[in-house]
């Protein structure tokens, strides 16, 4: 007996704690069915092999009739369906009602797919790092097909009436971080399902079907949330703050978010989603097609085609700001985990402009070029224009290029991004290579990625305080001359007196713009100098055609009779 014992010992513990949880399962029901996944599925998923879009399919926004916006993804026409757009943060900040709809398609419909950026607010200024909402909202009809984004086990299935609602987590272990230096295991969320296709505990593939979009829980709209937590977030999916810290801070939840509220812990628990899939993005994922038209649909699409959900579907109304106003008049009712209202993007399809010619308001800032008549050199820039001799050089030189329908768009302001691919393309300044750019909120993969390399390696442009680079953030007059100059390798002495008005002599960037009056190369009219404002594509094409007449010719100062 004692023989027996020894050579079966283990088996026979095994056994007796099986039937013991088992009895337990027996008497307390469903609500151990979370453990009892946890203990007994040794499952594993499949190594990381890439990831793939957690959407596939949306509608082309910027082409829908009046009411086709309000239809389930069954009922969209094949024609009214296109692949989701690139997740670029350098479009984020445009509004979307500042948009020209017939010219500005290709923007208008990223703007309203990506209805909330990553750190984004309930502003609709579609601006990353503005306040404290941690996943991206991509704005979809309800039944929309959805994705495991990578290989991973199901953690949590909920059915919540609020908050996020119907929502999936799903655990990735072992998967890279943006830089690729290092792997971690992080969460992937998707909130406001109509339908939930797995079970917790499952285990799934990369561009396996999961779910169908919805709008359950606390939103106002059909749309996708979408999160990715890190391991050290306390719980998945996570949310930057509760009803007290909201209430303590005088703020109601939506302006909670809006304000930034938690914004530090919220970047320090997850991360961007939209860069980390398309970062790792595989090229030969076979998932389940999106059947996004009405003449096939699948059993999810069909299951919340009813005439009670279709009715809840109402047309897309433009939202109406309010000033953030102090909540003092009692506890916010938001779930101990996690509450998530969403902001109703603006897809006003009555004021799409017909006219596809409009054309940007001239320069209200005057810029003396001297300049013979030349033939147009953009549909929207002719040989009037005060820039057109900068821009047309530029232009000769593959400095600078127009957009897809021939325009330039000269009073529209730029991202530092978009100056610094002016500034290093003009002043021919080597591109390098960079792996890892180093900010949480920029990637390798995007067309930006040598260029801001290049400026933080050669000391040309950085980060902010927060760690963040912030590639879509509009680039103001001082901090562009800044980049400008030290693109340049110009350090510039220190101002002795005020250069205009509204620079104090110990300003930070006082050197900057007086080198800059002292040569001529921003020209200012008036005696402000109006150093926050942003900085537009006429200007920066004006001024770095100035600094490179300059360089060419040595003079003293630009002057519009100088030839290179």
């Amino acid at each position: 007996m004692e023989s027996y014992w020894n050579h079966h010992k283990h088996f026979i513990k095994g056994f007796a704690i099986t039937m013991a949880i088992t009895l337990v399962v027996g008497v307390f029901g469903t609500q151990t069915g979370d453990f009892m996944a946890s203990v007994l599925d040794l499952e594993k998923p499949a190594p990381f092999d890439g990831t793939a879009l957690p959407i596939e399919k949306v509608p082309d926004w910027a082409n829908l009739k009046n009411g086709e916006s309000s239809l389930l993804a069954a009922q969209l026409p094949l024609d009214k369906i296109v692949a989701l757009p690139n997740y670029d943060p350098i479009i984020f900040g445009t509004v979307v009602a500042d948009l020209n709809w017939s010219i500005d398609k290709a923007l208008a419909n990223k703007l309203v797919t990506y209805a909330v950026p990553y750190m984004g607010s309930y502003e609709n200024n579609s601006k990353e790092y503005e306040g404290s909402h941690l996943g991206v909202d991509i704005k979809i009809p309800i039944g929309t097909p959805v994705h495991a984004i990578a290989n991973g086990k199901v953690v949590k299935v909920a059915q919540a009436s609020g908050g996020f609602g119907k929502h999936i987590v799903i655990e990735h272990p072992d998967v890279p971080l943006l830089n690729g230096n290092e792997t971690v295991t992080l969460y992937s969320a998707y909130a406001h399902l109509s339908e939930i296709a797995v079970e917790n505990g499952q285990i799934v593939t990369r561009g396996e079907l999961i779910g169908a979009s919805g709008s359950t829980g606390t939103s106002t709209t059909p749309h996708l949330h979408f999160q990715i937590d890190r391991d050290n977030a306390p719980w998945h999916p996570w949310w930057p703050f509760s009803s007290a810290e909201a209430s303590a801070a005088g703020l109601n939840f939506f302006d909670g978010v809006s304000a930034g509220l938690n914004q530090t812990q919220a970047i320090a628990n997850t991360i961007n989603p939209m860069l980390w899939v398309q970062r790792y993005l595989a090229t030969d994922v076979v998932a389940i097609p999106a059947k996004m038209h009405a003449s096939e649909t699948t059993p999810i699409e069909e299951a919340v085609e009813t005439e009670e959900e279709v009715a809840k579907i109402t047309e897309i109304e433009t939202p109406v700001a309010t000033e953030t106003v102090a909540d003092t008049t009692g506890e916010i009712e938001i779930p101990a985990e996690v509450v998530e209202p969403e902001a109703e993007i603006a897809v006003e399809e009555t004021t799409q402009p017909e006219d596809s010619t409009e054309v940007a308001e001239e320069n209200q800032e005057s810029m003396t070029n001297d300049q013979e008549p030349i033939e147009a050199i953009f549909t929207d820039l002719n040989s009037d224009h005060p820039n057109a001799k900068a821009i047309a050089y530029l232009k000769e030189n593959e400095i600078v290029g127009g957009y897809t329908d021939g325009s330039f768009q000269p009073d529209k302001t730029v991202s530092r991004v978009e100056a610094l691919k002016m500034i290093l393309l003009g002043l021919n300044i080597e591109l390098q290579p960079m792996l890892d750019l180093g900010f949480p909120d920029t990637s390798n993969q995007q067309w930006y990625a040598s260029f801001v390399g290049t400026a933080v390696n050669k000391e040309i442009a950085k980060g902010y305080p927060d760690g963040t680079f912030g590639p879509g953030n509009t680039v103001n007059r001082a901090e562009y001359l800044k980049i400008l100059l030290a693109s340049a390798r110009i350090a510039p002495d220190s101002a002795t007196e005020k250069p205009y008005e509204d620079v104090a002599v110990d300003a930070w960037f006082a050197p900057f713009a007086n080198y800059s009056k002292l040569k001529n190369i921003f020209p200012i009219s008036g005696s402000l100098f109006s150093g926050t404002k942003g900085v537009t594509r006429a200007e920066v094409a004006e001024t770095l055609y100035r600094l490179i007449v300059l360089r060419e010719t040595g003079a003293a100062s630009y002057s519009a009779d100088l030839e290179i």
